[in-house]
């Protein structure tokens, strides 16, 4: 667990190979965490500036604390990704969702991949994950979402998909 604290996730290892520009890209963190992923793009990738999005009123101090060697290249709101306006058109060459859309309500889901769409280039990447109907995590009294595999196809129809990749996993 302790992992996700100091290496990237694997997923956004891969997800940034993909990425086409050769110019200096913008990437969206959503549901960033310690950062971990911004710091390997700005690092690893072209990408030269990322937007950061949590929830998670502890890290607000994190960022301040711990963060100078990025301030000049990153952007973090401390808030909801519900709350965060999309209204960027054209501008990101990276988002990464790493299990954080989950936690969005399943309401808004639809309206934060179209947002998406529209903030992203032409050739950028989006990496998410999706908990499906049968993760071990839903018991039916959960504010999480879970999707079935139709709905996944649904919501991410307009983006073209370079891999999509389901995983049994159990327990919490």
């Amino acid at each position: 667990y302790e992992r996700r604290f100091t290496e990237p996730r694997p997923e956004v290892i891969m997800a940034s190979q993909y990425l086409f520009t050769n110019q200096k890209g913008r990437a969206l963190d959503l549901g960033c965490g310690r950062f971990v992923e911004a710091r390997y793009l700005l690092k690893n990738t072209p990408i030269s500036f990322v937007d950061m999005v949590d929830p998670d009123p502890s890290l607000k101090d994190y960022y301040a604390d711990n963060c100078r060697d990025i301030f000049g290249q990153t952007f973090f709101e401390n808030m909801k990704i519900e709350d965060y306006p999309i209204d960027h058109i054209n501008c990101f060459d990276f988002v990464c969702a790493n299990y954080s859309l989950p936690w969005v309500t399943k309401s808004y889901t639809t309206t934060l991949f179209n947002r998406l769409y529209l903030a992203m280039r032409k050739e950028g990447v989006f990496c998410f994950q999706l908990f499906g109907q049968n993760h071990s995590w839903n018991d039916g009294n959960t504010e999480m979402s879970f999707y079935s595999e139709k709905e996944v196809a649904s919501l991410s129809q307009c983006f073209t998909t370079i891999v999509f990749e389901e995983h049994i996993v159990t327990g919490k």
